[in-house]
């Protein structure tokens, strides 16, 4: 979201079950085989496995926003949906949680990372996180208009403002994931200092130096800040999409 900064997202860039919902996507859940055991399948796309029997009725409230369609049978929120779609297509897992903020002053509506690599190498295990409690207790700035070009969630109830944040993360999801030298740069874990995490550090350091560590960090940086600027105006279309699609919400 607007208001995160890029370190942040480079320390949550650590690219976490499954009994697909099928959040009312168009196609049936796609799967890929997966050779380190053989006859079994890993399923790919949206998943909300990890959410409890209670953040499912939240999760699917909003589905219905991005699945909601006109009187005439056009998707009310066509950005939205053509990000999930994406999102579901792109070979990869993609889990959902709702969890709280990683600690108490945490301003972050969301964040996206990648957990692991499958054992074919090419499909990852990714996790988009919302943060309910950040989300409804965000106050509406006007003032940042004028850097933003929009107001995130101005005119928005607590399920659309919910979906916003979804946006914007699955615009990070989509763009990441389709490319596999970004991927791959983001897989590896660095903290806020620019080191490696405690789990992969002795791995990194016998293959990077401190210098190419730190210059890692500086693309990585850049990167994440054009990526930013991309979600940022994906999501500004949603809040606009959103804004206008008030009224009569027919089932998808």
């Amino acid at each position: 979201m607007a208001n995160r900064s890029f370190l942040w997202i480079i320390a949550l860039l650590i690219f976490s079950p499954v009994n697909r919902l099928n959040a009312g996507a168009l196609e049936q859940p796609r799967e890929a085989s997966d050779p380190a055991n053989s006859g079994t399948t890993i399923p790919s796309g949206i998943r909300a496995d990890r959410l409890s029997e209670k953040q499912l009725n939240t999760w699917r409230s909003i589905q219905s926003i991005v699945f909601a369609r006109d009187a005439s049978g056009r998707f009310k929120h066509p950005n939205l949906q053509a990000l999930w779609q994406q999102a579901e297509v792109s070979g990869h897992v993609i889990y959902i949680e709702f969890c709280k903020p990683p600690f108490r002053w945490a301003s972050a509506a969301g964040d996206f990372h990648i957990e692991k690599p499958y054992p074919n190498g090419q499909k990852r295990a990714a996790v988009i996180r919302l943060y309910l409690s950040v989300i409804d207790h965000v106050q509406v700035n006007c003032g940042v208009q004028r850097t933003l070009g929009f107001i995130p969630f101005l005119g928005l109830r607590k399920t659309e403002r919910y979906a916003e944040v979804l946006g914007h993360e699955l615009a990070h999801a989509v763009s990441i994931l389709a490319d596999p030298d970004l991927t791959n740069l983001c897989e590896r874990p660095l903290n806020a200092d620019g080191k490696t995490t405690d789990c992969h550090r002795q791995r990194c350091n016998s293959h990077l130096s401190h210098i190419e560590m730190r210059e890692r960090l500086i693309k990585l940086e850049s990167l994440m800040g054009k990526l930013e600027m991309r979600a940022r105006a994906t999501e500004s279309s949603i809040w606009r999409e959103l804004r206008a699609g008030r009224g009569r919400t027919l089932p998808f």
